[in-house]
């Protein structure tokens, strides 16, 4: 309970100084040097910024070993990080900065355009130059009470709110870890996860706390699941940890596993299909549950059959997760009821929100003394005391692994247009997907691709709509709330389309069958935008697999993002062929800019 964050890695670096720690596909650091890296780092901060002011730090940075050295040299210097991601448009971006009164921004020249007005801005070329002087350790006092990040998520208001972890939350959640699944010393871990999501903090903490290595991977390798499964071929590691939708895309791409890879799988609901995969390709597979109020996972399983897809396990160290009825009473085993959460992994609350966090975080009727939380979740426990996971109780979805508030997307459409009477968003499965559907009720008519751009400078991508569908009223159930079983199935209609005009050649007709395979969409002209037709990154990632099987080039999602007409990827593979028979793939660690899976 006395231990931060560092103080764990310091005890490592004195255990293991040479071993590897940390690379990236250009650069690694052995235990001692991201210690000596990480000390001149928080130096330079509290040396510029003064010992006192606590502020947290903002960071918009790219994948690599500088990007983990940064967390820690933020952290060494008493401050907590906000990670910022940069697929995230600039509106959001400085609403977070705003909202947080963070005083200083750490980016790099590749992301200059997204800086921030507002905050003090250092760039990550300039620290690094700049901080080689420093020879001495850094005497700063780091309690385990003290925010170690801030991660915001969606919120019900309509703005993204932030998540304040302590020290103490993190350690015990690492320590658990270790423990089980278990992360050793011969241990690689593999990292894919965006930093701004909260998963990505056991990715690059679990190793740095048991002397095993860290591996990131760039955005470059993520951007193309050939580059990835290339990878995981030449780095093999020993343990990866991603959402499910990541693995159902590795799979879809033909990766065949690696029976030496202990999987860990959170973040959304594993399905048996992938499960039963899963389970024949690795080592092991882990469920991983948890808000990210109660630290990234709070239960965890181990799932040998595929019928326990579902299953997300027991509670890890010092923490209880809770099935209750509406009065707080716990319901009997094997009858459904909301999923609360208890122990050391609770946030501190939400940054600057007193009244929300005392709406999320009650008093524990079982324990005055302790707070729990409200996931809005539901499950039930089976006769093993494991809990069953039956997805939300409230408009709150996610998608890809990212939690979204439904309502703040309702909140930026009406935004848009005051003709807008009425604005609800749902997630339909649609061609085995999880989509986003907008139903609109307007007093004009909208423009659906104009609203889609109004939407994608407030919205990450994975909150725009894929669908909009324009109805004169919204169905009401007998009591006069809206009757979400009555609403319309999504068709092609409902998509943003083009005046139609034909495939004029044979490459043009290809790319279309490929992209009707993809989207399930008949009638797709060449003016057509991908986006549009509900594609998103992860039918981009099939959408690119099947392209470079039939025309046998490399398409990356770089090319994709720079060619969303159909015309203009035919255009790109003609001229492909025509400037060579060979295309020059994505070298290792490219960084593609406004993209992440």
């Amino acid at each position: 309970n006395n231990k931060t964050i560092v103080d764990l890695f310091e005890e490592q670096v004195k255990k293991t100084p040479d071993k590897e720690a940390l690379k990236d596909d250009y650069k690694s650091y052995s235990y001692f040097d991201l210690n000596k890296l990480s000390d001149k780092i928080a130096h330079y901060l509290i040396a510029a910024y003064g010992e006192q002011d606590k502020s947290p730090i903002a960071v918009l940075l790219g994948r690599s070993v500088h990007l983990i050295a940064v967390l820690l040299g933020i952290l060494k210097s008493g401050r907590a990080y906000i990670p910022l991601d940069p697929a995230f448009p600039k509106e959001r971006l400085t609403y977070i900065i705003d909202s947080s009164e963070a005083k200083l921004l750490i980016s790099e020249r590749a992301y200059a355009q997204d800086t921030i007005e507002a905050a003090n801005t250092i760039m990550l070329e300039n620290m690094l130059s700049g901080i080689d002087d420093f020879k001495g350790t850094i005497s700063t006092t780091i309690s385990c009470k003290d925010t170690a990040y801030i991660i915001y998520t969606s919120g019900s208001t309509g703005n993204p709110k932030g998540v304040q972890i302590s020290h103490q939350s993190l350690t015990n959640l690492l320590i658990s870890i270790r423990q089980k699944p278990g992360v050793l010393s011969n241990d690689t871990l593999f990292s894919v996860t965006t930093y701004s999501f909260d998963i990505s903090i056991l990715e690059f903490f679990a190793p740095l706390i048991s002397g095993a290595t860290l591996y990131i991977a760039s955005q470059g390798v993520l951007s193309d699941p050939d580059l990835i499964i290339r990878k995981l071929k030449e780095v093999q590691p020993t343990i990866i940890q991603a959402t499910p939708s990541f693995y159902q895309m590795l799979f879809n791409a033909d990766w065949k596993g690696d029976k030496q890879l202990k999987v860990l799988c959170g973040g959304d609901v594993l399905n048996e299909a992938l499960a039963e995969k899963l389970i024949h390709n690795s080592l092991e597979v882990w469920n991983m549950y948890g808000p990210t109020e109660t630290t990234i996972w709070s239960s965890i399983k181990k799932v040998e059959h595929s019928k326990d897809a579902s299953n997300i396990g027991k509670p890890i160290n010092n923490s209880q997760l809770y099935i209750l009825d509406t009065f707080l009473n716990p319901k009997p085993v094997g009858t459904v009821g909301a999923i609360y959460i208890g122990g050391n992994g609770l946030a501190k609350g939400y940054y600057k929100n007193e009244s929300l966090t005392k709406e999320k975080f009650i008093k524990n009727p079982f324990d005055k003394n302790d707070l729990i939380y409200e996931t809005g979740d539901v499950g039930k426990r089976n006769a093993n005391g494991e809990i069953e996971f039956f997805g939300r109780k409230d408009c709150q979805v996610k998608i890809r692994g990212y939690r979204i508030e439904l309502v703040e997307i309702e909140n930026a459409i009406k935004q848009y247009s005051q003709s807008l009477r009425q604005v609800l968003v749902v997630a339909k499965e649609v061609n085995k997907e999880k989509m986003l559907v907008a139903y609109l009720v307007s007093s004009t008519a909208i423009d659906k691709s104009v609203l889609r751009g109004f939407l994608q400078k407030k919205l990450p991508q994975y909150m725009v709509p894929g669908f909009y569908v324009e109805m004169d009223t919204l169905p009401l159930t007998p009591n006069g709330k809206i009757d979400r079983k009555a609403l319309p199935d999504v068709s092609g209609d409902d998509l943003i389309r083009k005046e139609f005009i034909a495939p004029r050649n044979k490459t043009e007709e290809n790319v279309a069958a490929i992209w009707q395979k993809v989207l399930a969409i008949e009638k797709i002209g060449v003016n057509d935008n991908f986006f549009e037709l509900g594609g998103d990154s992860l039918n981009a990632m099939k959408l690119i697999n099947l392209m470079n099987k039939e025309f046998e080039v490399k398409i990356t999602i770089n090319d994709i993002i720079k060619n969303l007409l159909l015309e203009d990827q035919a255009a790109l593979i003609d001229n492909i062929h025509i400037v060579s028979k060979s295309f020059k793939p994505v070298e290792a660690g490219e960084e593609i800019e406004k993209f992440s899976i």
